[in-house]
């Protein structure tokens, strides 16, 4: 599975629509947007242009959670997490967060999160 990492475009829709077509002919098969799209108008573009699955989370630069929920909810395609996302995408955990300059991440933690099970059966 060829998985599309994207985050911080700041509604410069312009570039956004290289990006997307480059990750079209690239064969991605699901994007993980990791924050600041900045205006709901980017997050809209982003749904109706990429074919496969959409995972947002949430920067810190992100305005209008209302609008992004409502644009979210329009396209059957995109998934608005919040801050953080823990998905497992071809048998393989991912966490995508826009917060990595504001938290320290402890492993034991993300195993935890991740994979309860393994965190505690030692």
């Amino acid at each position: 599975m060829r998985i599309a990492i994207l985050s911080d475009t700041h509604d410069n829709i312009w570039k956004l629509s290289d990006i997307l077509a480059a990750m079209e002919q690239a064969g991605a098969e699901v994007l993980v947007f990791c924050g600041d799209l900045c205006a709901p108008f980017t997050l809209k573009q982003i749904g109706e242009h990429f074919c496969g699955p959409v995972h947002v989370v949430l920067g810190n630069n992100d305005g209008d959670p209302l609008m992004l929920c409502k644009i979210a909810d329009g396209l059957d395609n995109v998934s608005l997490h919040g801050p953080f996302a823990y998905l497992t995408l071809d048998g393989r955990y991912l966490l995508a967060s826009d917060q990595g300059h504001v938290y320290r991440w402890d492993a034991a933690e993300l195993a935890r999160r991740f994979r309860p099970s393994a965190a505690t059966a030692r």
